[in-house]
């Protein structure tokens, strides 16, 4: 995702709470991971644990844990980060990388791979979006 806002900007955004520029994923509005994925409606409320931020020449990574709670308890564990660099120009890259843990035997033969990993990749993509989004906003009322 790119942000529309200098490396410098994002970095003073995310070095505030978390509160300040993670998305509300829990909640009465649970991130949907499709209104009509896989034509099944298919819902997720996700928890989220951040690390504090690390920086490394012009990036910064914060690591990120995310659960996905359905069908009873804790169904999918993903373990990344959040990058930002600076691109070309005045803007910033954000992007969010991670590896999940696949559901037990049962739940995944029941569900199948691809729909599990549709899934996550769909929490993925909406999570960088907010983050973006959310920084975007935050930076340019600085």
């Amino acid at each position: 995702m790119h942000i529309n806002r200098t490396v410098e900007a994002v970095r003073a955004v995310l070095a505030t709470a978390p509160a300040g520029w993670l998305p509300s994923l829990v909640g009465p509005r649970p991130s949907a991971a499709g209104e009509s994925f896989a034509d099944i409606g298919l819902r997720t409320k996700v928890s989220i644990e951040v690390g504090a931020p690390m920086i490394s020449g012009m990036s910064t990574e914060i690591p990120i844990t995310w659960r996905a709670s359905f069908i009873g308890g804790p169904f999918l564990l993903m373990k990344g980060k959040i990058e930002v660099a600076p691109n070309e120009g005045r803007s910033t890259t954000l992007t969010v990388f991670g590896s999940y843990d696949p559901p037990s035997e049962r739940i995944g033969a029941y569900l199948g791979e691809s729909l599990v990993l549709q899934a996550a990749e769909a929490n993925v993509e909406e999570l960088a979006e907010s983050i973006a989004g959310r920084l975007d906003a935050a930076a340019a009322a600085d």
